[in-house]
């Protein structure tokens, strides 16, 4: 399968919803799509949306600060996608704007065991408390 990026929209909110039930996160697809539409807009975050076609597969959402530490908020692949390259396709984007936007390094937090393994591969390394991975300038 063939994984298209793009901006996040305000009406992807109620299949990121989706994507967050299946963490366990219940999360008003409302409050959402405001969140989205605020992050489309704002120079100090952003939010990449994964597609499968018409289906929203997975996202990455950052906080960004020029000169300082971006930070990775949330990256999710949805149950049936996982294992098929789409997180580190994500994670890729996401570095690749943190970098962009004059980020020095990212960090992270993860939840669940699995999420914290997937960062460790990929470089992510424990730093008081938290996993931080340099970004080339």
């Amino acid at each position: 399968m063939r994984f298209t990026l793009r901006p996040a929209r305000s009406d992807d909110a109620p299949a990121t919803s989706r994507l967050l039930a299946e963490l366990g996160y219940r999360v008003d697809p409302s409050a959402l799509r405001v969140g989205l539409e605020r992050a489309s807009r704002a120079d100090d975050a952003q939010v990449i949306a994964m597609t499968a076609g018409d289906e929203l597969v997975g996202l990455a959402a950052l906080a960004l600060e020029p000169g300082t530490t971006g930070r990775l908020e949330a990256l999710i692949v949805s149950e049936p996608r996982r294992r098929q390259g789409a997180g580190r396709i994500l994670l890729a984007a996401a570095e690749a704007v943190a970098s962009g936007r004059g980020c020095s390094e990212l960090e992270a937090g993860a939840a669940l065991p699995g999420g914290r393994r997937f960062l460790r591969s990929a470089g992510f390394a424990h730093c008081s408390g938290r996993l931080v991975k340099p970004l080339p300038h």
